[in-house]
Order: structure tokens, then sequence, then C-alpha cells
């Protein structure tokens, strides 16, 4: 019996090993050799290939097409700085040169002990002025008569620009036709005709996972494309410009690809490549780029008036989070801006926006950042009547605001005030405030620092006052007062000062 069981587990064996190697059966159904099986999975997997292959075939070809077309728009830009050399010793090199130049050039350009060869010649004091390399960077050309776009950075604080096009011409740079600090946008001129110009494309279509192709001079070597996907859009507050707004990729960028374009695989312009985020210095997979609608609207304003033209409607904005959410006793769901500060002479004031508003929309479109609306202001013509939709006491409603030219002494002055009560600027105690007024130091609250002789509130305030409460709720901060200042709303605000602790009623409305 023994044996018996053995013998048969020894065909059972001897079937199964007999599998590998010929054809036989199991359960009725035929066993393959390994070769046999080799060759079928070899088949399937050359016909996935080849289908594979097809795919991968189109999407190079279209990475090679976005190349061949597009890189006669892109230029290489090499700005220069004015420096004065000793004719008998040189002179140790200037600060400010990058790197790369150092590395570059080495023993050639600078010295064993760190000096430029001077040149022959000179005035009377044995200095002679001579152009050197002083950056890198890339730009697109956007018309067939010579426009460029590149960055700012890219140009601030150059004496000479040289543009070098894709077919090795060298251009002296005719004009800065103009630059915008605040986007990091500038616009070139070289005298030129014939050129192979980029169009722009619509960055407000692309998606997360879209294909982008980089072109520019990544540390001096020219026409350079990389290739990524779209990795975010709409990356804000990243200290990169005044007016964030990027889209990030992955693909490669790197010191030199400054001003270079980021395209679509339709060979449209949809960013201006501008920083990457290293800690190394170079190409860590996150690149970032101005979108192509912001770069066109500064474009545009550039040729035209030789400046960025913005709106301005006077608001000082705060993001709606939950801490503010609760402070403010707001629904929980609730999205959108919250106005910190008004200006009082400013659009938003005149018609009628308060603090504590909540802005949910502007012309129809949702808001929900600080640096969304503040683009969307900046963007809008100076003159042109927005729609703004607020929330307002738990209501709801429209607010027509008509958008003035943005101007330096208007921000100076929205900066300079931290109050949007009418004439009244409020400040947070502090030991200076404290002393000079005869204030309690400990004490938390807002003192009066500026109070105008026409403002509603001149008989009832004094400066040095400190508010510390209103309608029996601590203030830390202007919004806090004026959060309380709603047209036909009753106030009761605890006032200390130098002479004690009073309690001021006021009503504010028509």
């Amino acid at each position: 019996m023994h044996r018996g069981k053995l013998g048969s587990l020894m065909a059972v064996g001897g079937c199964l090993l007999l599998s590998g190697v010929a054809i036989g059966m199991w359960n009725g159904s035929p066993v393959f050799t390994a070769s046999e099986v080799y060759a079928k999975q070899s088949a399937d997997a050359e016909a996935a290939r080849g289908q594979l292959v097809a795919r991968a075939e189109e999407l190079s070809g279209a990475f090679r097409a976005v190349a061949k077309v597009l890189k006669p728009s892109v230029v290489s830009i090499t700005a220069t700085k004015k420096v004065n050399m000793n004719r008998g010793g040189g002179r140790a090199m200037p600060p400010g040169i990058p790197e790369e130049f150092r590395r570059f050039f080495g023993d050639e350009f600078e010295g064993p002990q760190g000096a430029i060869p001077g040149p022959r010649g000179g005035n009377e004091s044995g200095t002679a002025e001579q152009e050197i390399p002083a950056g890198l960077g890339s730009g697109v050309i956007i018309s067939e008569d010579g426009y460029i776009v590149t960055n700012n950075h890219v140009v601030a604080q150059a004496d000479g620009l040289k543009v070098t096009l894709s077919d090795g011409r060298e251009l002296e740079v005719e004009k800065v036709v103009g630059t915008d600090e605040k986007s990091d946008l500038a616009v070139l001129k070289v005298n030129a005709s014939g050129l192979v110009a980029a169009k722009f494309g619509d960055s407000e279509s692309l998606e997360v996972g879209d294909w982008v192709v980089a072109i520019g001079s990544p540390f001096g070597l020219a026409q350079t494309v990389t290739q990524g996907i779209v990795s975010a859009t709409n990356r804000a507050d990243m200290q990169i410009t005044q007016y964030d707004d990027f889209i990030q990729t992955d693909a490669a960028i790197n010191p030199g690809n400054s001003g270079g374009p980021l395209l679509n695989l339709q060979g449209e312009i949809i960013g201006i490549n501008t920083a990457i985020a290293s800690r190394s210095g170079s190409y860590n997979g996150i690149g970032f780029a101005i979108p192509s609608n912001t770069t066109r609207r500064v474009v545009e304003s550039l040729i035209r008036n030789g400046r960025m033209i913005r709106g301005f409607v006077g608001l000082a904005l705060a993001p709606l989070d939950r801490e503010r959410l609760e402070k403010e006793n707001l629904p929980s769901d609730l999205r959108g801006v919250l106005v910190d500060e008004v200006s009082p002479d400013g659009p938003a004031a005149k018609a009628g926006l308060l603090p504590g508003d909540v802005i949910t929309a502007v012309d129809k479109k949702s808001v929900d950042s600080v640096p969304g609306l503040r683009n969307i202001i900046a963007g809008t013509s100076p003159g042109t009547t927005t729609e703004f939709r607020i929330q307002r006491d738990g209501k709801a409603m429209s607010v027509p605001v008509k958008i003035e030219e943005q101007t330096d002494e208007k921000l100076a002055a929205m900066g300079g005030s931290n109050a949007t009560l009418p004439g009244l600027q409020l400040e947070p105690n502090s030991p200076e405030l404290a002393a000079e007024y005869g204030l309690p130091e400990s004490e938390t609250g807002m003192v009066v620092t500026g109070l105008a002789s026409n403002s509603p509130l001149a008989s009832m305030l004094s400066l040095g006052d400190m508010i510390v409460s209103v309608n029996g709720k601590k203030v830390t901060s202007a919004n806090d007062v004026a959060v309380g200042l709603r047209q036909g709303k009753s106030l009761k605000l605890e006032i200390v000062n130098a002479q004690g602790t009073r309690t001021v009623e006021l009503r504010v409305g028509r």
C-alpha cells in the first residue's frame, strides 16, 4: 500500500516534471513546451511593442515639431556691464559676475590672482572702460520686426544687451521698450525684419498633466530643449514677484533659461520661464513660468505705453481662513476674500465697500485667494466698471466698482494707513506708543495715531486714545474696530488713555 502511494506520487511528479519539457496531458488539457510558451509570449510582446512604439513615435514627432518650428523664435541674451580696467595690471573681477562665467572663461578671463588683464592704451589716469559679460538669459521673438519678450531680471542693471539668433547672428538691442519689475517681464527691440515669431496660447486652458516644452540657453547652451508636464497652476505667494501667479513645471529649467518660452504641443507660448525652486541653484524638478495670458497683457501695455498700467480699487485684503471665519462668525463653507482695509478716497470706498465684507466674485468669476483677486483687479483696465459680488451681514449683494489706475502715490497712501475708518488711523499698542501717550504698556488695543479734523469721529476721539473693545469684544486690529462700523449700527467703544478709561457710544449712518 505504501509503495503504491509512492508510485502514484512519482507518477504525478513525473507528469508535472514532464510538463516542462514535453507535450503531455493534464486533466485532458494540452501542456506546452517552454519554447512554445516563450515563442507565444515573444509574438504577443512584439505585437504590443509595435503599437506602443507607434504611439511613442507620434509623441516624439510632436516634440520634434515643436522644437523645429519654435527654435528659430528663441534667442540667447547676453547682458554686459562697463568696468574700468587698469592699464598696467588689470583689476579684480567685479562683484555680481555669475559663477558660471568664472568657470567657463577660466584663466583667459580671470587671471591667476583673480585679475582681468587690462587693455592696451587707456586714458591719462591709466584706466579704460571695457564691457564684460554680466549675465545670460533667453528670450522669445513675438513679432517679425524684432520685438522680443524676456524677464526683467535678465536685462536689469545691464549697460548693454546682445541677442544671438538661432542662426548664429548677433544683434545689438536697439531699445529696451519697457520693463515691469512687478511681473518680472521686459520687452526688447532689435533692428531686424523677417524674423520667425512665436504665437501666444491660452494659459487658462492648461491643466495639470499637460505636456510642455521649454527652450532656452541654460548655462549658455543655446537652443536647449527640455520637456515635462504642468505640475500645478496658479502658484501664488512664492515671493518671486509682486503678482505671483505661476505655472509650475518639471521641465528642466536652469540658470540661463530665464526669459525663454514654455510651450504647449501646438507650439504656442503658454508661459515665460522665470524661476526655479532649488537648494543647489540648478534643476530640482520645480520650475515656474509666468502664464501667457499675464505676459500678453503686460507686453501689450509695455509696447503701447512704455509701462504697465494696472487697475486699483483701494483695498487691503486678508485670506478667509478658518481662524477668520470663526472670528468674524461667518459660515464655515463661505469662500472668498475678506476686506481688511478700505482706502477712504479710493474706488472701493466710493462704491460703498466696507471692512468685513467678503468678496466672493468679480464679474461672475469666483475668487478664493488674495493673490487671485489682486491679479484680477490689477489686470482690469482703468475706467472699467466691475461687479463685485460680496457677502455682508449674511446677505449677498452686488456692488459696482469703477477701477482707477494704480499709481505709486496711491499704493504709498494705502501702505501708510493701518486703519480704514473715516479719517482715522490706528496702530497696535506698543512700548513706544505707550511711552508717547502715557498708556499702560500691558494693555492690548488699537491706538489712535491719526485723526482728520473733518472725521465724524473727531469730536469723540483724540490722538493717544486706545480702543480696547467694541461692543464688549476685545480688539487686536483695525479691522476689529472697522467691522462694527456698519451703516445704521451703534458702537460702544471702551477707550483707555492717560487720564483713565471711558466709554464712547456712536452711531454711523444716514
